[in-house]
C-alpha cells in the first residue's frame, strides 16, 4: 500500500499558472501623480508637457493608457505607454493637449501592472487642468481662509440604474 502523499502530483490547476486578479479597488498599483496640483492651459493653444508618476511597483510590466475629458484633446498619436519596472522609479509621459473650452479638465491615466508571477493591480488617476478665468475664486473670497481652504470642488457624474 502506497503512502498517503505518494499520490499528489502537480497537476493541479495552480500549480504551474498562479494567475490572480485584483479589483482596481482600493489598495491598487503603487502608483502616483508627481506635482499633483492644477495645471493651466491657454484656451485653443497647443502645450508640450510631461506627465511625471513615482511608481514603487515590484518587477513586471506597467501599462499605462491615456484618455482626456470632453473639450481637452491629446494631440500626437500616442495613447499608451508599457514600461518595464522593478522598485522606486520614475516615469514620463510626453504629451501635447488643446483645450478647446474654458474650465476644468483632467486628463485620465488608467495604470495596470503585471507582476513576474503574473498577478495584476490597477489604478485609475487623474491630472487636473484650468482653462481660463477661475471664477471659483468669487465664491472664496466670501469665506474664510482657514474654511475655503477645507472645500475643493470636484467632478461628478450620477449613473442610475
Amino acid at each position: 500500500m502506497a503512502k498517503r502523499g505518494a499520490f499528489r502530483t502537480s497537476h493541479h490547476p495552480k500549480a504551474h499558472h498562479h494567475h490572480e486578479h485584483r479589483s482596481p479597488g482600493k489598495p491598487g498599483a503603487d502608483v502616483a501623480l508627481i506635482g499633483g496640483g492644477v495645471q493651466t492651459l491657454t484656451l485653443s493653444s497647443p502645450r508640450d508637457l510631461e506627465l511625471t508618476l513615482a511608481s514603487h511597483l515590484t518587477r513586471g510590466l506597467v501599462r499605462i493608457q491615456l484618455d482626456a475629458s470632453a473639450d481637452l484633446e491629446l494631440l500626437g498619436a500616442v495613447r499608451e505607454w508599457n514600461f518595464d519596472v522593478d522598485g522606486n522609479q520614475t516615469l514620463r509621459l510626453p504629451i501635447t493637449l488643446r483645450a478647446n473650452a474654458e474650465g476644468q479638465h483632467y486628463v485620465h491615466l488608467f495604470i495596470e501592472h503585471e507582476d513576474v508571477d503574473g498577478n495584476t493591480t490597477a489604478r485609475a488617476l487623474a491630472a487636473p487642468f484650468h482653462v481660463g478665468q477661475r471664477l471659483g475664486n468669487l465664491h472664496e473670497k466670501s469665506l474664510s481662509a482657514a474654511a475655503a481652504s477645507e472645500f475643493r470642488t470636484l467632478p461628478a457624474r450620477e449613473v442610475i440604474y
